[in-house]
């Protein structure tokens, strides 16, 4: 229920509820011998790819070294995160040894593996000129974009110009009038 999902995100299920989120499968595995060692998973079914791209997005460090997973993914030490289709994948370890990021890596391979992608385009990856684009700099908002609560479906990036760093905006809407 909404609850657990309240517990388990630390809060934040108010963010991925306004994504529209359709549910979140949670597994902790943990230690035999030590309850403070564990990797937790949690699948986010988003119910498109671009809610999914929007959660990701919202979430993705651009700093951390993408990882060829999914559609997009990258990964902060022995921790993964992942979109994939409709999905958004976050794989948290409570260490960072060797076996963790080993372990965190073989788990975040076998499920992208194993979820589903149906191909569906993001209409903002798309629409958004590729030319001078900083890399992982795409963001969807559903709401609330730029602060501003008028602002909905909307995809924001980054492009270097010269010596400028320049936010682009496009957003979509059923009619002019909106």
């Amino acid at each position: 229920g909404k609850e657990n999902v309240w517990e388990q995100i630390n809060g934040r299920a108010s963010f991925f509820l306004a994504y529209d989120m359709i549910r979140m499968t949670h597994a902790s595995f943990v230690s035999s011998t030590d309850e403070s060692q564990f990797i937790d998973l949690s699948i986010y079914d988003m119910g498109t790819p671009t809610h999914a791209f929007g959660v990701f997005s919202s979430e993705r460090s651009r700093d951390a070294p993408p990882v060829d997973l999914g559609r997009a993914a990258y990964r902060s030490d022995a921790n993964y995160f992942i979109w994939k289709g409709r999905y958004y994948v976050r794989i948290i370890s409570s260490d960072v040894t060797p076996v963790f990021r080993q372990t965190a890596m073989d788990l975040a391979r076998n499920i992208a593996g194993a979820l589903t992608d149906s191909g569906e385009k993001v209409w903002g990856l798309i629409t958004l000129p590729r030319t001078d684009r900083i890399p992982q700099s795409v963001r969807y908002y559903k709401i609330n974009a730029m602060g501003l609560e008028f602002m909905r479906n909307t995809y924001t990036a980054e492009y270097r110009k010269e010596n400028a760093v320049i936010t682009a905006f496009i957003s979509r809407h059923s009619t002019p009038e909106a």
